[in-house]
């Protein structure tokens, strides 16, 4: 969240060690917030669910190969977080309950050491705000990834969604229902090599629109290595766009190209896209 003058006695910090769970757990006439959190050498290919109350509000990947999108402890509240960086494309976002709901962080890998700060404050908050348990629209940053084996020199589709209960399943081929939107925001790709067998463009298309590359079709370089789509949340390095609406009815297209050198293979799942975007109720 966005740093703020918050009375330092409102602020609370708690560490979690070698867990796969955390919980802020709630109290009789008390709201909380999460300011931000920092993890000592986060695993490789690893998301955090955040739930307020019973409610799933988020599902936010902090590493993927050469994408990072949470800081070491070292860089505190100089460096920007991954929290930080939600809250300034998206403003009025906030993980906040109330004090009937706890505030709960899972994670897909084992975390060796979590960090978390976070504020009390007065009971009563608007639920419906984005972050919040009764929100209808969610922060949407699910990893989307390959059920295919790269071992061959062709185009495989991002056909596999790491998306929870309750969001979309946005994947190769997914059309945008009635009465909901994707604003999207922000665009990183997790790449890696086997050998020299690498992935090379990425193509993403809104129906019959190439995203990036609207007039030859040649997508965008992932190559490992040379990845303009890989992300350093520490320094803001991640491709930021102006709000682009997928609208209802609009079929997504999500693939990339790959080389083979004939040896080395990339398992399935390995490589991953990550789209920031807002999926949004509409009338």
């Amino acid at each position: 969240m966005p740093v703020e003058a918050f009375d330092l006695f409102s602020i609370r910090y708690k560490r979690f060690d070698n867990t796969t769970k955390a919980v802020i757990e709630k109290e009789t006439g008390i709201s909380k917030r999460i300011l931000d959190i920092w993890i000592d050498s986060v695993p490789d290919r690893t998301w955090m669910d955040v739930s307020v109350g019973t409610t799933r509000v988020a599902r936010i990947p902090l590493k993927w190969n050469d994408v990072l999108l949470v800081s070491e402890p070292e860089g505190s509240l100089n460096d920007i977080s991954t929290l930080q960086f939600i809250s300034k494309i998206f403003p009025e976002f906030a993980i906040e309950a109330d004090q009937d709901e706890d505030i709960t962080l899972e994670f897909n890998n084992t975390i060796p050491a979590l960090h978390v700060l976070y504020v009390v404050q007065k009971a009563g908050i608007d639920k419906t705000k984005l972050g919040r348990s009764a929100c209808p629209n969610l922060v949407y940053a699910c990893p989307i990834t390959h059920s295919a084996v790269v071992n061959a020199t062709k185009n495989y589709p991002l056909d596999t969604p790491r998306s929870p209960t309750g969001f979309p399943e946005i994947k190769d081929g997914f059309v945008v229902p009635s009465g909901r939107q994707l604003v999207l925001k922000a665009v990183a790709f997790g790449s890696a090599a086997a050998g020299s067998t690498t992935p090379t463009r990425l193509h993403i298309w809104d129906e019959r629109t190439e995203l990036l590359t609207p007039l030859d079709h040649a997508g965008v370089s992932i190559e490992a290595g040379k990845n303009l789509l890989s992300a350093d949340i520490t320094r803001e390095d991640i491709v930021k766009v102006k709000d682009y609406v997928i609208a209802p009815g609009h079929r997504i297209s999500l693939t990339f190209d790959a080389t083979y050198d004939g040896t080395n293979a990339i398992a399935a799942e390995t490589l991953a896209l990550i789209l920031f975007g807002l999926w949004q109720v509409v009338k």
